[in-house]
């Protein structure tokens, strides 16, 4: 449903709205069912019922079925609404209900399953593994969601009734659904620039815009054009190698402006610490931004980790701290524009960064 950038692009809105991955998707999920059903968003919702360190050492998951209800798709409000249903499961369900008659046998439920596969206590590499998950073929009345989010991004599994009423229904919820995230996700703050009053945003390249980047990296976009389909190849050889970054930096128009190629490079030098090479365009990493508001300024960033892990640059100059890097901006064109454009390539640096070396949400409730 989101792959790794769009998952991280997703997780930087939630962080910036001040609540979890999970309470924005729930938020989603409440946005749309008032928009198509106009009712609120009710369903069982499974959650962790057993907190205290005797528990600590078990395998599996101790887990009851709450109910999560959310009326209003602001993200706060929806990140009560998720906290109250995980209070609520602390109560056995059966003892509550006992005096009613005990557990309904209600058709037609709605659950939701959340699963954050990167917080577990061990790591699995799902990815590596081609792990798949397996499900059960069986008669449903109900509708079930199982959300699984992992280091490749977030999936999403879903059980219904065949039958042409629910394939209309849930299929249009589904596809409405995966549209609002995908949409959240490139309009996230995760990589937005704001230089000035102008905003930039830093995304994976995609295919569609090798021509643009031809163009960008040659000067001239009838030569470029002419030896596409080359550069198409190459494009897919770096697309394939997941080590890789093709990152482009769009202006508010949609028109990309930069580019730039991040690869990481594991080695045995300097006690086996893995390295990032940074390369913007043509001369050995330097790199040029037509069509930015500070002109044509060449920027050169090179990124070189020492012993300690800790990138220490080639270059004397004014640097930025992103993550483990440093990056520093040299040989400009423009001497009187150095720093304009250092910050420019070093906050496209650690957008970048941030995106890549994005860590689990750990204010996720469940």
């Amino acid at each position: 449903m989101l792959d790794v950038d769009d998952s991280a692009a997703f997780a930087a809105q939630a962080r910036d709205d001040g609540v979890s991955t999970l309470a924005l998707v729930v938020a989603a999920m409440t946005d749309v069912t008032l928009e198509l059903a106009g009712t609120p968003l009710r369903a069982v919702f499974p959650v962790h019922s057993r907190y205290d360190a005797t528990w600590h050492d078990s395998v599996g998951w101790f887990i009851t079925n709450s109910v999560l209800e959310s009326t209003v798709p602001e993200p706060r409000a929806v990140a009560e609404a998720v906290k109250e249903a995980v209070r609520m499961g602390s109560w056995p369900l059966e003892d509550v209900l006992r005096p009613w008659g005990g557990m309904p046998e209600a058709p037609g439920m709605f659950a939701i399953s959340w699963l954050d596969l990167r917080r577990l206590p061990v790591r699995v590499d799902a990815t590596g593994l081609d792990a798949q998950y397996v499900g059960a073929t069986i008669r449903t009345d109900g509708v079930m969601l199982w959300f699984v989010l992992d280091e490749s991004g977030l999936h999403l599994r879903c059980r219904y009734p065949d039958t042409a009423e629910a394939r209309r229904h849930v299929g249009a919820w589904l596809d409405t659904l995966i549209a609002r995230l995908r949409s959240r996700a490139q309009e996230s703050v995760g990589g937005r620039l704001r230089l000035g009053d102008r905003t930039y945003r830093v995304q994976r390249a995609a295919r569609a815009d090798v021509p643009a980047l031809v163009a960008l990296l040659s000067g001239d976009e009838t030569g470029g054009a002419r030896e596409i389909a080359r550069y198409e190849e190459a494009y897919d050889a770096v697309a394939r190698d997941s080590s890789h970054y093709l990152a482009v930096v769009r202006a508010e128009d949609d028109r990309i402006v930069g580019t730039m190629q991040l690869t990481i490079v594991p080695g045995l030098a300097r006690g086996g610490v893995t390295r990032m090479q940074i390369e913007g365009g043509p001369g050995g990493g330097i790199r040029t931004f037509p069509g930015c508001r500070h002109g044509d300024a060449r920027v050169g960033a090179r990124a070189r980790p020492s012993a300690r892990g800790v990138a220490r640059s080639g270059h004397h100059g004014p640097g930025l701290r992103a993550g483990p890097y440093v990056l520093r901006a040299a040989r400009l064109r423009r001497h009187s524009r150095r720093a304009r454009a250092g910050a420019l390539i070093c906050r496209i640096g650690s957008t970048v960064l941030r995106r890549a070396s994005h860590r689990p949400d750990h204010a996720a409730p469940v």
